[in-house]
């Protein structure tokens, strides 16, 4: 007997989200906080494109490293057979007096090889052999930085101050005897070294002085601004 659609039994919204939300639960309860199965063939292949992509340059350095090492073990073990076969078959020395009896007619000056290449990449010059490609594979010694000596930390000795604005540069005379500082306030001092004390003002820039230089050889002095000029001050008369 078919049922009416009055027999059906009608429930709140509350009732059937509940119902909804239980059935939900039931079902993927279970799972909860479990992380979907992993694929080994994808992982290994997200491993080899992560270390590609961040130790490319360095993955083929540790064979090189290796190769590198077995052939000048190579060449260290043929330069010393070499070295003593040398010494084994090397003649008698001359005597003194066999020496003084020689013309000067008979000593020729022996023509002085050629350097060998010890770069890595070929020259392309002819008659190149197999010691000239042994040697073409030994790397260049990277350059080292210089280290720095260490010295005491430095003590503040005298702060000077006259410049109405940023000091941009500072210039030291060669004989140690003055220095000269430029500033925003478009003017050039000359200070004495020893004492600290101001000697002589310089103007003839309208912009902040950026750059000073002082000759080694003559009494000039070279200013550059940010207005766009180079001027050549002459300390003996103290003009441009």
């Amino acid at each position: 007997m078919p049922v009416s659609s009055d027999d059906v039994q009608r429930h709140s919204v509350h009732t059937l989200v509940f119902r909804s939300l239980k059935r939900t639960h039931d079902m993927f309860l279970i799972d909860q906080g479990q992380l979907p199965p992993t694929d080994e063939h994808i992982e290994k292949l997200r491993f080899r494109i992560k270390s590609v992509d961040q130790y490319g340059p360095v993955l083929n350095i540790v064979a090189q490293n290796k190769r590198i090492a077995a052939q000048r073990q190579e060449m260290s073990d043929l330069d010393e057979t070499a070295s003593n076969s040398g010494m084994d078959s090397m003649p008698p020395s001359p005597s003194p007096m066999a020496i003084n009896t020689l013309s000067r007619a008979d000593i020729t000056p022996t023509p002085t090889p050629p350097p060998q290449s010890m770069a890595l990449v070929a020259s392309g010059l002819a008659g190149t052999g197999a010691s000239g490609s042994q040697h073409a594979l030994i790397p260049r010694r990277a350059p080292t930085m210089p280290r720095p000596k260490w010295h005491a930390p430095w003590k503040l000795a005298r702060v000077i101050s006259g410049h109405l604005g940023w000091v941009r540069c500072v210039a030291v005379e060669p004989a140690n005897e003055w220095f000269a500082t430029g500033s925003n306030d478009r003017v050039i001092k000359i200070w004495d070294l020893a004492s600290g004390q101001l000697k002589l003002s310089l103007t003839g820039h309208v912009s902040a002085v950026r750059g000073l230089a002082v000759s080694p050889r003559h009494p000039y002095l070279f200013s550059c601004g940010e207005d766009k000029q180079v001027k050549c001050w002459d300390l003996e008369y103290n003009k441009v």
